[in-house]
């Protein structure tokens, strides 16, 4: 209520209307006014000068019985505060999961979050018939090329050994931009087309790569990630040990991006260099 009230002041201040949602904990148990106690806040919010409550929000716990308790919980708070004549437009509880698996849950908006990068929240999503395209694709340049012989190491504690002699090349991309260290010799790179395997430790800032049969030297583009093959998304985080939601979230927002459409670059994306 406090916090409705401040907004309100606010906004009067500055002569606007402020639109907010309310979050309400309908299960989950991390945020959000308890849906038993929703109505009553909701009213008051909504009954304050120059706030409009544009929406009402919850979120699964993805428990297939239980989300179905949740969603008569948001349901019967709809009805509550129409009968308290609180008309609010905008009703959302479905994430990525409920998108394919719960559709009852859809009620007036949906929030996909994993499915905006092409992929599926689990395997059998693939089978409900709505289809989707990976659109996420990340790149890096080879900063160092060179040939070991057998016996030689790569990378902290020696996490590769050399068993011939090899032309390996030095990725500049690390864990602090997104590559997952758990793709410590067990992830892949496409180079050239050509799938080649990451050599020991992924540090920091860089990787390296096999180039054993390729045609790349130092400042060629290697695809770390691809949308199709065996460098995609959801391969490479299954070879870390992680979620393909945790390898998305997890990409460092000041790498560079290019935003495409129909394959043609339309805007960029350079936060290190934002501001000078």
């Amino acid at each position: 209520r406090e916090g409705g009230r401040g907004v309100s002041d606010a906004a009067r201040r500055l002569g606007v209307e402020a639109e907010g949602f309310v979050k309400v904990d309908t299960g989950l148990g991390r945020v959000g006014v308890r849906h038993g106690k929703a109505a009553d806040l909701i009213e008051h919010v909504a009954g304050l000068r120059g706030v409009d409550v544009a929406g009402v929000f919850s979120t699964l716990t993805e428990d297939p019985e239980f989300d179905r308790v949740q969603l008569e919980r948001m349901v019967a708070l709809k009805g509550e505060l129409k009968r308290r004549g609180v008309l609010v437009s905008s009703w959302s509880l479905a994430s990525s999961n409920a998108v394919f698996q719960f559709p009852e849950s859809y009620l007036s908006a949906v929030r996909p979050g994993l499915m905006l990068y092409g992929l599926y929240p689990e395997p059998e999503d693939r089978e409900v018939g709505l289809e989707l395209r990976p659109v996420l694709a990340f790149r890096a340049r080879v900063e160092h090329e060179k040939y070991i012989e057998a016996g030689e190491s790569l990378t902290y504690s020696r996490r590769f050994v050399a068993p011939r002699r090899m032309r390996v090349g030095t990725l500049h991309v690390g864990y602090s931009d997104g590559f997952p260290r758990g793709l410590t010799n067990r992830g892949l790179v496409s180079v050239g087309g050509a799938v080649r395997e990451v050599l020991g430790s992924v540090s920091v800032n860089h990787a390296v790569v096999d180039l054993e049969g390729t045609a790349a030297l130092a400042g060629d583009v290697v695809d770390v990630v691809t949308r199709d093959g065996e460098c995609t998304l959801e391969r490479q985080a299954a070879r870390a040990g992680i979620m393909g939601y945790q390898f998305c979230v997890g990409l460092n927002p000041l790498t560079p991006r290019v935003y495409l459409e129909g394959g043609v670059p339309v805007a960029l994306s350079e936060p290190r260099l934002e501001g000078l």
